[in-house]
């Protein structure tokens, strides 16, 4: 097996919501749109063309952020559906389901599930570690690859909730530096409040300062 890894992640409760809902809004029909899908139901239509993508790219670690667990197509959730998919196109993956909440939430960030898919190749009977604390609630599920020797996490930070999302950056930091070797994090970091200044410089130092200082490289 070669020493190297690919990924892909993916929101799939927002990525193809939103897509779809800025294509409708140009008819008044958006806002419906949404509204019936909701945050987390992503339509069958974006689950299949997800499949297609990783089935044409073949990752070898899947993230996957705001996934339904009570989703139900012929008697299977999101992640079920989708490594049954894979599996029909001749992709074999494993599926394992992180933390979430129930229900849904305009704010997104919080609800449903995180989740991470790992290609049947490289599964090495690790067990997966849940990113939570009391005071953050669900961040995020890693699994540890072998080869290369790497953690690989799938986060989803909160989109509102400036203390909340402080609390979970903190939880992280501490895992990321329970580890003694690298750590790749790939998710839905909820950024756009920097672009929009919705979150202020003074905390977004404050969350640089709770995590601490990494060797830190954004592809």
């Amino acid at each position: 097996m070669e020493n190297k890894f690919s990924l892909i992640t993916a929101n799939l409760g927002s990525r193809y919501l939103h897509t779809v809902k800025a294509l409708l809004d140009k008819v008044g029909m958006g806002t419906l749109y949404a509204n019936k899908y909701n945050w987390g139901s992503t339509p069958l239509d974006g689950i299949f063309a997800f499949v297609d993508l990783v089935s044409k790219t073949k990752p070898t670690v899947v993230c996957l952020q705001e996934m339904k667990k009570d989703y139900d197509l012929l008697h299977m959730d999101q992640v079920q559906l989708i490594t049954y998919l894979l599996d029909k196109s001749g992709e074999k993956y494993t599926g394992f389901y992180g933390g979430g909440t129930s229900g849904e939430s305009q704010d997104g960030a919080n609800a449903d599930y995180r989740a991470i898919l790992i290609r049947d190749s490289h599964l090495n009977g690790h067990n997966v570690e849940e990113i939570a604390s009391n005071e953050s609630g669900p961040v995020g599920i890693a699994y540890r690859l072998d080869n290369p020797d790497v953690w690989v996490a799938s986060i989803h930070l909160r989109y509102s909730q400036t203390e909340l999302r402080l609390a979970q950056m903190e939880c992280l930091g501490r895992w990321v530096r329970s580890k003694e070797g690298p750590v790749v994090i790939a998710g839905d970091f909820n950024t756009q409040h920097l672009a929009t200044g919705k979150l202020s410089k003074a905390v977004a130092i404050r969350t640089i300062e709770m995590v601490g200082e990494f060797d830190l490289e954004i592809l």
